[in-house]
């Protein structure tokens, strides 16, 4: 067992992936395009970029996306498209996970092959990991001080 500043409880190992580490797919890459649009855009995450060739079904409520994870492997997915009402008379596109939420985004995890919303894949945010670190590392400090005044009462 380790003292309390000794780290353990915020290794890289013990902490959750981060949207920032994942490849991120957005709606607004699919919005106004009309059924039967066909296209393709490179997906970017650091030094690893995604090649994305896109159908819309309008029709249908689908994207069918065809994508190169890496250079050997081929993947095909079909993401379904749900649609709201907007206040003043527009619409709004959403993706439908395959939990049936409504997302804006999906991700893809590192060395994974489908895309999903955040909740599914457990992701996090970083601003999030590192106010809790400080709070974990605040709260150590506070014990130290506690443990180191109780000491040198009884010194």
């Amino acid at each position: 067992m380790g003292s309390v500043l000794s780290g353990s409880r915020n290794s890289r190992w013990n902490r959750k992936l981060t949207i920032e580490e994942c490849t991120r797919l957005h709606i607004t890459q699919f919005c106004g395009l009309l059924s039967g649009t066909v296209g393709g855009f490179v997906l970017s995450r650091g030094r690893r970029d995604i090649e994305v060739h896109f159908r819309t079904d309008m029709e249908l409520r689908t994207v069918s996306l065809r994508y190169w994870k890496n250079e050997t492997t081929i993947l095909d997915a079909i993401i379904n498209l749900g649609q709201t009402d907007t206040r003043f008379g527009g619409k709004r596109w959403w993706f439908l996970c395959y939990c049936d939420r409504r997302v804006a985004d999906l991700y893809l995890r590192p060395r994974a092959y489908d895309f999903a919303c955040r909740h599914c894949l457990q992701l996090t945010y970083r601003s999030s990991q590192l106010a809790h670190s400080l709070d974990r590392e605040m709260a150590g400090i506070e014990s130290l001080e506690a443990w180191v005044s109780d000491h040198c009462k009884n010194r």
